[in-house]
């Protein structure tokens, strides 16, 4: 009987010992593991790509096992498709564009601001004015959508406007060029490519009257 009872221990501490070896192996595989992490960040010039790869530098920095991958993309509605269709785990996206149903979580990295800019001179004091103008803006992303939607606000459609420009370098260009009558963007406050247009040109900043009504 003794005997048996031995045996049982024996074979007790077996098994606590391969499950304690088994526990420390799994700590060891999980800490050597690279976890990889794909976010689609918009522009390379874009403030959200730049905080993104700033972000990207303090996560591998401190954390070894995980790798950042940044994915350049169009704007808001290519990057918010990308999460949907699963080739990104992450997005940064426009808060005033819905996301789809793949979205779990959301954060927010910084305030954008609606900035409209004309020259010193134009007749534009207002978004109304804006009617039968040419916007420096590519038609494209949720920068373009804003665009539309405070244009529905004042009574206005995407037939009573021009456009110049397929991204934000050549809409700028299309502006300073005298090709365009007012550029609209949806950027941060400070953001280096509107601090270069006011540099270069002279040119005024237009309110947009009723704003605080559309961002409720």
């Amino acid at each position: 009987m003794k005997l048996r009872v031995n045996r049982i221990v024996e074979l007790g501490m077996v098994a606590l010992s391969l499950a304690i070896l088994g526990f420390i192996l799994f700590l060891v595989y999980e800490q050597s593991k690279v976890r990889r992490v794909t976010i689609a960040a918009g522009s390379p010039t874009g403030e959200s790509y730049i905080m993104c790869a700033a972000l990207r530098t303090v996560v591998e920095r401190h954390n070894r096992g995980v790798r950042v991958t940044l994915l350049e993309t169009g704007g808001t509605v290519e990057s918010l498709r990308m999460l949907e269709q699963g080739q990104a785990s992450m997005a940064a996206a426009q808060a005033d564009v819905p996301a789809g149903a793949s979205a779990r979580m959301m954060a927010i990295l910084y305030d954008d601001t609606v900035q409209l800019i004309t020259r010193r001179d134009s007749p534009i004091l207002s978004f109304s004015d804006m009617a039968g103008t040419t916007v420096a803006m590519s038609k494209n992303g949720g920068q373009y959508q804003t665009f539309l939607r405070i244009a529905e606000h004042f009574g206005l459609h995407e037939s009573d406007f021009h456009f110049a420009g397929a991204s934000d370098a050549e809409a700028d260009q299309a502006f300073l060029s005298g090709n365009a009558d007012a550029v609209f963007r949806v950027r941060a406050l400070g953001s280096p490519a509107i601090q270069r247009l006011v540099q270069l040109g002279k040119v005024r900043f237009v309110g947009i009257a009723q704003g605080a009504a559309m961002k409720i």
